[in-house]
């Protein structure tokens, strides 16, 4: 068995609709791991409706909730697992296709051949009914993380945590990125994991990623503060260590959209990262208006 789906365990409200889409999997060939993180709804008489049918490690922790230290207790979720080369982190509400794991094993052998540390499967996104939303997001066999972040920072694809597999081996190396309400943290997972390369898409099976009124993506007004310093410091980690992995182009527009982002005021964080990176003289050679701004 080479495959860990991990669950950190929250809400209950659909969470027997994710362990439903587990119990469905035409190939059982993995193990669930799921941490409550404190949660005040017990669980158990969920979980033991399917201990017949999945192989269940179940675990409680005496966290304080708190949404803005998501990626920590991520962390300790996955510190569950075994001797699984590879593992899923799968919302408490979000649901599987039947063909997930079963298309994961099919393509596993050519994963391995090309040295594949990332794997993604398309995703569609759903309300609390179970009722399809959005368009099926869909992608190229191989696609390099840092050009998807990039289309994904200017709303030309979407992605989120639990439609990946990641190889084990590179959470013992890069663990899970620490930003307020794990906001990005699965963006900077990707680009670590997949060392800025490639990652391997599935398209012919789905990831429903579920948005209601208590999820934190849906809720911005609750979480505004939190998301806005996630997103200075996901943009401040990237333009002090990885600008060398963006076009100058993007990299211009990136720091563009930035400044002119509605309600942010990331002035000084972004005077701070010019002075501080090599990318300051082809920055301020191509683009006047970022003198003036930083000026």
């Amino acid at each position: 068995m080479q495959l860990a789906i991990v669950i950190p365990y929250y809400k209950i409200d659909f969470f027997d609709r994710t362990l439903f889409s587990l119990s469905h999997q035409t190939d059982k060939r993995f193990k669930v791991y799921i941490g409550n993180n404190n949660s005040p709804d017990d669980p158990t008489a969920i979980i033991n409706n399917y201990v017949r049918d999945l192989d269940i490690v179940y675990r409680t922790f005496d966290n304080k909730r708190d949404p803005r230290t998501l990626s920590e207790q991520f962390i300790q979720c996955v510190s569950l697992i075994s001797d699984e080369e590879w593992f899923m982190i799968l919302g408490d509400d979000d649901i599987l296709d039947e063909n997930v794991v079963a298309d994961f094993y099919k393509n596993l052998p050519q994963i391995t051949q090309r040295g594949i540390n990332v794997i993604k499967f398309s995703t569609a996104i759903i309300n609390e009914y179970d009722d399809i939303m959005s368009d099926v997001y869909r992608f190229s066999q191989l696609e390099n993380s840092g050009k998807l972040l990039i289309k994904k920072l200017y709303n030309k694809t979407r992605s989120s945590l639990s439609e990946h597999i990641f190889k084990s081996s590179q959470f013992a190396k890069y663990k899970i990125p620490n930003y307020p309400l794990a906001w990005y943290s699965d963006d900077m997972m990707i680009l670590h994991y997949s060392e800025w390369g490639d990652i391997f898409c599935i398209s012919s099976s789905i990831v429903m990623i579920r948005i209601s009124n208590d999820s934190i993506s849906f809720n911005s007004n609750k979480w505004e503060d939190e998301k806005k310093s996630a997103k200075v410091l996901f943009y401040m980690d990237l333009l002090l260590f990885y600008h060398t992995k963006l076009k100058s182009n993007d990299l211009i527009l990136f720091l563009l959209k930035l400044m002119f982002a509605p309600k942010l005021k990331p002035k000084f964080f972004l005077s701070m990262a010019i002075q501080l990176t090599e990318a300051s003289k082809p920055l301020f050679s191509v683009s006047p208006m970022l003198r003036y701004w930083l000026s």
